[in-house]
């Protein structure tokens, strides 16, 4: 099947994300190396969707000049004769496609429609599908107002009842949380683990503010690098002497690149306090990381 592939360091996936989606919504196929499935020959199979690509998208900026792989997917691609179509997110122009016309986003937008017609003479492009016009049509009128009901007289006491059945319902909820015991039991603290309120920051934070997006940075070794993540962000609540940690978030990662990190974001808690992030690979809880909210 004719495709589109993309060459990027993991470092820009959440611009290369954006990019997919809008290429798809253009109308046409693309693959890029986090669809690989878990226990596959990852090299094998980067080569295969290579080779038999119509187009070839490089993400150029300083991380993917530094990612050994992307410059091996680079020289493969003109081994190839591929139609290359380089877009510069940061840094400079490389000399290894100097010869070809690539689109600036250094302001993280994506490419006009130009470089879609550019991908259009190589790659087939499906028929997307318009959008629906709007509707000018006048809005309904407002309802006739109804007047309320006055209230009954037994209306306090059946407050009371209520708040009581929550109130029990709520302890009943904190006493079922967590069926998953091992995330409590000896969690792994990791030295290679950062809490932080800026992206790629390199320290490690124990106090974030209320208001701070939260980014989770977890650099990986050779044993690691391969595989599906999964951060659980879980928020402690104590009361009546129960002590429970609520799961209200997830967040999924993807990496095959050795030697790199893969990174989370959260974004502002809502409510001070404790907080606990478990990062998982695969069914394997590898790093646990507690911090506060203030």
């Amino acid at each position: 099947m004719s495709h589109i592939f993309i060459s990027y360091s993991h470092k820009d996936k959440k611009y290369v994300e954006k990019l997919e989606q809008k290429l798809k919504d253009e109308g046409f196929e693309v693959w890029i190396d986090h669809r690989i499935d878990y226990g596959d020959e990852w090299v094998k199979t980067i080569q295969s969707y290579l080779d038999e690509c119509d187009a070839f998208i490089i993400v150029m900026s300083n991380s993917s000049f530094e990612s050994e792989m992307v410059q091996n997917e680079v020289t493969r691609a003109r081994e190839m004769k591929k139609a290359i179509f380089p877009i510069l997110l940061d840094g400079g122009n490389w000399l290894v496609v100097q010869a070809k016309q690539y689109v600036d986003v250094h302001d993280g937008s994506l490419p006009n429609e130009k470089f879609y017609k550019r991908l259009e003479k190589v790659t087939p492009r499906n028929k997307v599908k318009p959008k629906p016009e709007p509707n000018h049509d006048p809005p309904p009128p407002d309802p006739e107002p109804v007047p309320p009901k006055p209230p009954l007289k037994w209306v306090k006491p059946v407050s009371i009842a209520l708040s009581i059945l929550i109130l029990i319902a709520f302890v009943l909820l904190l006493q079922s949380a967590n069926p998953d015991r091992r995330a409590f039991v000896n969690p792994v603290e990791l030295s290679n683990f950062v809490v932080s309120y800026l992206p790629n920051a390199e320290f490690d934070k124990k106090v974030i503010s209320q208001n701070a997006t939260i980014y989770i940075s977890v650099y990986l070794n050779e044993e690691q690098a391969v595989g599906d993540y999964e951060a659980r962000w879980y928020y402690r609540v104590y009361f009546l002497e129960i002590d429970r940690y609520f799961m209200f978030s997830k967040d999924r990662d993807r990496t095959s690149m050795i030697g790199e990190k893969i990174d989370f974001e959260l974004s502002p808690p809502h409510l001070p306090g404790e907080y606990r992030v478990d990062i998982l690979r695969g069914d394997k809880l590898i790093a646990t990381k507690y911090f506060s909210v203030k």
